[in-house]
């Protein structure tokens, strides 16, 4: 069996409706779609497979666990927290990182996190071109040629 924890949308309906009030509710949630929307985007043109979700879970396919598990590290090492999902929860082949947004994330937030994204895509050669490290020249040695 597995389980997600609620996301704060849904923690926070589960409030209202007990506590009888809607103050958490205005947090900003008439901008969670469209900041939903704009982190979804972002993802698709770094290059990453998104799917077709139309739900606040923006799936993230990696394939092999191993590389969901790997991107999900370094993104935290950037400050991103996602959730790698593997079998027996996803067919076997099919792991993803699952990323959501609150309505506590500001646009600035979302980009941000897409930035890392970009970054480690690139890093692990996901999309584009990997970042190359800083080139250094060896120093010359005394009497040597040059290549033409």
């Amino acid at each position: 069996m597995y389980g997600d924890a609620a996301g704060g949308h849904a923690a926070d309906q589960v409030r209202i409706g007990v506590a009888g009030d809607d103050k958490g509710w205005q947090i900003g949630t008439e901008h969670t779609p469209c900041r939903f929307n704009h982190l979804k985007a972002g993802l698709a043109e770094i290059g990453l497979e998104i799917g077709a979700s139309q739900t606040p879970i923006a799936p993230v396919m990696l394939g092999e666990m191993s590389v969901a598990a790997e991107f999900s590290r370094r993104l935290l090492e950037k400050g991103v927290f996602t959730l790698a999902v593997g079998h027996p929860t996803v067919p076997e082949g099919a792991a993803r990182i699952r990323v959501q947004n609150t309505a506590a994330h500001e646009r600035a937030d979302l980009d941000e996190a897409l930035a890392a994204f970009g970054e480690v895509a690139r890093e692990m050669g996901l999309v584009g071109k990997p970042t190359p490290a800083p080139a250094v020249a060896p120093p010359a040695r005394p009497g040597a040629r040059r290549p033409a």
